[in-house]
Parts: structure tokens; C-alpha cells; sequence
């Protein structure tokens, strides 16, 4: 039962709570996923870089000697990489808690907007394009949370969310390659436009960034299916 002019979704999540409590991924408050106090831990990135060379750029512009014919425009990323930001996207992907990233979104959405509007600015008109996990993967996780992360820019901006690319290769994890060699190489050809002609500017969108080889290779992708400029959105950049 519930009181009359109550939204049955709502008293279903409610009651899910008291059945399946919710802990913060970064510190085990209970009550929800991120809690404020690990949002406040969270360290904004200072400074625009280039995709390549990491010095200080403008809009994350790619600097004129970095340019590669079929490369990463521009980037932006929100926050460092830091202990804390790294639990929570990791306990979020891992342990299949789609909410924690709603969550997440619903709690730093007013910086995200903030530290990356230029770059948005820069792809009005074009597509989002969350990186795509291989079939298999995103059928043993159940979602893929830059598509979650795609959907909230989406809506914040009115850039629509595509499906321009899809997976090919079903790679090992990044974060088990030592190297950035070995990263570029896992993922190396790894992905493929699903459009024989893009022609649009394209928002790719991930949770972090860290060698940069996995955002590479969906840029070439984008690029070699007719894409004029593309740019990298990250959650978080290592």
C-alpha cells in the first residue's frame, strides 16, 4: 500500500532502500552512493591541456605541432584522477551499480557544466558518442556507464547521444596494462564507425582518461568515417 497520491515508482524505490540499503562507494556513509563529504575530496583539474602533449592549452585544444590526421581535436576533463574518485568510478563499474553514477551526475553536475562548457560550445551542432564496451562485456555488466555519463551531457546541453561506433575487439582490461605501449596496443584497432559518412562534429565521452589510447582509437575511428572534428570529454583524467 501506499498513501494516495504517491508515485508507485517512488514508494518502490523507497522501499528497495530499506530492503537494499545504499552505501557510498568512496567512504560507506549509508543513505547513498556518492555522499557529500566524498564530492567535497574530489579535486577539480586546474588547466585546459592538449590531448598529446599534456602543456596547458586553450579549450583543450590540440596544439598545431600535436595534430595527427586522424586524431583528438580537443579535451576536456573535470577531475584528477585522485583515491577517491577512482573507488567510486570503480566500485560503480564493477559492481553494477548503475544508480551510483546518476548518483554521482546528480551531485557534481553544476562543475561538470562549468569546467567543460567551452569544449560542449566547441561541438554544438554535432553527436555524443559514449565509448562503446564490447557486446559481451556490456551484456555481463549490464550498462555502460559513459552512455549513462552521455545521457546526462545530452540533456544538459542538447547535443544528441548517437551510436556512431561500435566495439570489435573485446580487449583486456586498461588498467591491467603496465604500460602506455601495452595500452595503445590492447586497444589498437579496436573499434570501427557503424556510419559510412559522418560528417558531424563528435562529443566521445568516457569516465576516465588516462593514456589516452582508448579515446585515440575511437578519434581515428570517427575520423576515418568522416568525422571534422572531434573532441574527448572524461569524467576523470589520470
Amino acid at each position: 500500500m501506499y498513501f494516495q497520491g504517491q508515485n508507485p515508482y517512488d514508494v518502490y524505490m523507497s522501499l528497495l532502500d530499506v530492503i537494499f540499503p545504499r552505501f557510498c562507494f568512496g567512504c560507506g556513509f549509508l543513505g547513498c552512493y556518492v555522499c557529500p563529504s566524498c564530492v567535497k575530496k574530489l579535486v577539480l583539474v586546474a588547466d585546459d591541456t592538449c590531448f598529446y602533449c599534456g602543456k596547458r592549452s586553450a579549450m583543450g585544444l590540440t596544439h598545431p605541432g600535436c595534430r595527427r590526421r586522424n586524431g583528438v581535436d580537443a579535451f576536456v576533463a573535470v577531475y584528477k584522477y585522485n583515491a577517491t574518485i577512482q573507488k567510486i568510478i570503480k566500485s560503480i563499474k564493477y559492481r553494477g551499480a548503475k544508480e551510483g553514477m546518476g548518483d554521482f551526475l546528480a551531485g557534481t553536475g553544476i562543475m561538470i557544466m562549468e569546467r567543460a562548457l567551452p569544449v560542449f560550445k566547441l561541438c554544438a551542432g554535432g553527436i555524443i558518442q559514449p565509448v562503446p564496451l564490447h557486446a559481451s562485456k556490456q551484456a555481463r555488466r549490464g550498462f555502460n556507464q559513459a552512455e549513462i555519463i552521455g545521457g546526462f551531457i545530452s540533456r544538459a546541453t542538447r547535443i544528441p547521444q548517437g551510436k556512431l561506433l561500435e566495439r570489435i575487439k573485446n580487449t583486456t582490461p586498461q588498467a591491467e596494462q603496465k604500460t602506455k605501449g601495452l595500452r595503445r596496443r590492447n586497444v589498437a584497432h579496436s573499434m570501427r564507425a557503424c556510419v559510412d559518412d559522418i560528417g558531424k562534429k563528435v562529443l566521445i565521452v568516457d569516465d576516465v582518461v588516462t593514456s589516452g589510447a582508448t579515446a585515440g582509437d575511437a578519434a581515428r575511428a570517427l575520423k576515418v568515417a568522416g568525422a571534422p572534428f572531434v573532441a574527448v570529454f572524461a569524467l576523470a583524467k589520470g
